[in-house]
């Protein structure tokens, strides 16, 4: 097999061009023949230096010959690892290591400390002071909303209050409760306030909270007509507040009133604390409910209870004209009709013309 030209000048398979010039000239006064005067080996020997110089030194050629080195050498037989000398194609592996290309790039434990640290502090440079600025203004505009609604500025109070909405604002759930109950006891902008009472069902975590933002969108609900809708979720706010007095009016009245149910709104109606004002309102649906179930002996009793407690509106005094009609006491119907028909009742108007026309006639005169 033919020498190597990199064995013969000695020199590396990544040696520079000026290393092996450098190697050459060594070589070549050490077995010049001009030193070693008939000695065939050295002459021989310093003839092969020449050779080898003569293609490592040109690029090309040295190129080529590399290249030829590659093919004859990159398998290995017997299976164990070999060089694969540099050619202009290929970049050259000469390191035992087959992972040695990484190993320039493996940093210390202190090193990785540092860099995780200052990783670290960055991203909370980042996140956290546009954070703090994002809740610092929601802080401020909820303050100017609440600070405008006492004063009774109720649209820049809603006007501020929508600039307190943040993705991350801690005052998102006291913003959305009082923007809703300005729109709605003020503005009786029932569809607008669902938008806020949204907003505050994603905020709200315990419940109360959750009890009185499905009231307020049952509340919403029954003024727009979605009856259905507001019955579910007046059902739902029960479950979070179970003894919430206007929930039960509310639920009492819808099925009374609306779906015809008069057991089930008397079941409402009698859970509803017998102290507090919402059961005296219920008076009038406990009265309503029984004279449909014709129990009518109780149902003017609860009429009369309300008209006690409210006599500024005609329909009791109208139900209660008609239960005195059912019981047969004409004279006092007709001084019910009367009154209701005097507040503005149309239906006892036409009762008062049909039943008790003697009545009208004395009075006139």
């Amino acid at each position: 097999m033919a020498r190597n030209y990199y064995e013969i000048l000695n020199v590396s398979y990544k040696a520079s061009a000026q290393e092996i010039k450098v190697a050459f000239r060594l070589l070549a006064k050490k077995y010049h023949p001009d030193k070693n005067p008939g000695n065939q080996e050295m002459e021989d020997h310093f003839k092969s230096i020449s050779e080898a110089y003569l293609i490592l030194s040109d690029p090309n050629k040295k190129a080529n010959y590399d290249w030829n080195l590659y093919q004859k050498y990159v398998i290995n037989t017997q299976g164990k690892a070999v060089y694969r000398p540099k050619t202009v194609y290929q970049r050259p592996r000469y390191h035992p290591n087959p992972f040695h290309r990484y190993a320039r790039y493996t940093y210390s434990n202190k090193v990785k400390r540092q860099g995780a640290i200052f990783v670290i502090c960055l991203a909370l440079v980042v996140i956290i002071i546009p954070l703090g600025l994002e809740i610092f203004s929601a802080e401020r505009h909820f303050d100017n909303g609440l600070s405008y609604y006492k004063s009774g500025n109720y649209f820049a109070a809603i006007n501020s209050l929508e600039q307190s909405f943040r993705p991350f604002g801690l005052r998102n759930l006291e913003a959305s409760m009082l923007a809703s109950k300005i729109v709605i006891y003020k503005y009786n902008d029932f569809s607008y306030a669902l938008k806020y009472i949204e907003i505050g069902l994603n905020a709200a975590d315990n419940d109360n909270d959750f009890g009185e933002l499905y009231y307020l969108r049952a509340l919403c609900q029954k003024n727009i007509h979605q009856t259905k809708k507001a019955l579910k979720n007046f059902q739902e706010s029960l479950k979070y507040n179970p003894h919430s007095d206007s929930t039960l009016l509310e639920l009492g009245e819808l099925n009374a009133f609306i779906f015809n149910n008069y057991p089930k709104a008397l079941q409402h109606f009698d859970k509803i604390d017998h102290t507090s004002n919402f059961y005296k309102e219920a008076y009038f649906g406990k009265g309503y409910c029984f004279f449909h179930l014709q129990e009518f002996t109780t149902s003017l009793n609860y009429f009369e209870e309300f008209i006690n407690y409210d006599d500024s509106g005609g329909m009791p005094f109208y139900f209660k004209g008609l239960i005195q009609l059912k019981l047969g006491r004409l004279s006092d119907a007709c001084k019910s009709l009367k009154k209701a028909s005097s507040m503005g009742v149309m239906e006892a108007e036409n009762l008062v013309i049909t039943k008790c026309p003697k009545v009208i006639f004395r009075t006139d005169f």
